[in-house]
């Protein structure tokens, strides 16, 4: 029988248990996205807490252009030191970690720059500009993991729950983006990715969308996929999403990673030996109680004090019970 604290191995990255804390908006950098004390501490608490893989929050690549404020930033090489002395500190505690890199700029701002530097009077093209919009995201990602690795991050995960990639070209950039970092990379640098197995309205051609895109990515040979959804801030069940990532496993060989309500030993360790699901992500629960895991390890049977309120999301991630 497959345990929840089995050591395993993807490639070569080694992990002392199969629970990975999904990545988590703190909101508690400095205005331009650099680290402060209280967010290495976050994460120092985290990994001694036993958790054996962080992904870190969500990280802008792009100067300027952050959805939230006060998040992680890697759009220049002023983050390495300190991002250095992050990963030093998850790796003492014999824990791993990723970042999670997002593009969520502004397309507009870019096609402005680029009609104003169009000195012609003639219209550009869809295909020049689908071209270079394609270009400058790509070229982002890879330098923001490039930034990454020379950080000693043990991988990236790239940000695409919402298909945010896909917005303006509509030709599947996160390949283009999976390619270009795994050429720089190598094959020992983790990449992940973070996948919606839905929307809103929760029809079922947006599953086979989403399924049909790990596929491929699965063949170019991706690392781990991390299947999340809709409406996680406001469900109370358990393990939101097994259905889906379940059928997904079936799949692809890869590491898949169930993230959203997952809470119980019992459910998690049925999932594990009942499907090809290897590794659950916790958030909530983790905000609340950051020594969860190992709490878990000493006691099978017991129950996280996170009530599932949801009230830590409008409170920058700072739990009503701690």
């Amino acid at each position: 029988m497959l345990s929840l604290f089995d050591k395993t191995k993807i490639k070569n990255m080694e992990l002392k248990n199969r629970f990975f804390r999904s990545a988590t908006y703190e909101g508690r950098n400095t205005e331009d996205g650099h680290m402060t004390e209280e967010v290495y501490s976050i994460y120092e608490d985290l990994a001694k807490g036993g958790v054996g893989l962080i992904i870190t929050g969500y990280t802008y690549i792009t100067a300027g252009e952050h959805p939230s404020p006060k998040m992680m930033g890697v759009y220049d090489d002023s983050f390495i030191d300190e991002y250095k002395k992050l990963t030093q500190i998850i790796h003492s505690y014999g824990t791993k970690i990723l970042l999670q890199i997002i593009y969520r700029g502004s397309i507009e701002k870019y096609l402005d720059e680029l009609n104003n530097k169009n000195n012609t009077g003639k219209s550009l093209s869809k295909d020049f500009i689908n071209n270079k919009v394609k270009n400058y995201v790509v070229d982002n990602f890879l330098a923001a993991a490039e930034r990454a690795k020379k950080a000693g991050f043990d991988g990236i995960q790239i940000h695409d729950p919402h298909s945010s990639l896909d917005c303006y070209c509509k030709d599947k950039m996160v390949f283009e983006i999976y390619n270009s970092i795994r050429e720089k990379s190598g094959d020992d640098f983790h990449i992940s990715i973070k996948m919606n197995c839905g929307n809103l309205k929760e029809d079922r051609q947006a599953f086979e969308n989403c399924k049909s895109l790990c596929i491929e990515l699965d063949k170019l040979g991706i690392d781990s996929i991390e299947i999340t959804g809709p409406n996680t801030g406001t469900r109370k069940d358990e393990n939101f999403f097994k259905t889906e990532a379940a059928e997904i496993s079936k799949e692809v060989d890869c590491a898949l990673i169930l993230v959203g309500g997952n809470r119980s030993q019992k459910s998690m360790t049925d999932i594990l030996n009942s499907t090809n699901i290897q590794y659950f992500s916790l958030c909530r629960p983790l905000i609340c109680e950051p020594d969860i895991i190992t709490k878990f390890k000493n006691d099978y049977s017991y129950e996280p004090k996170c009530l599932m309120c949801s009230k830590c999301l409008s409170a920058k991630n700072r739990c009503v019970l701690r």
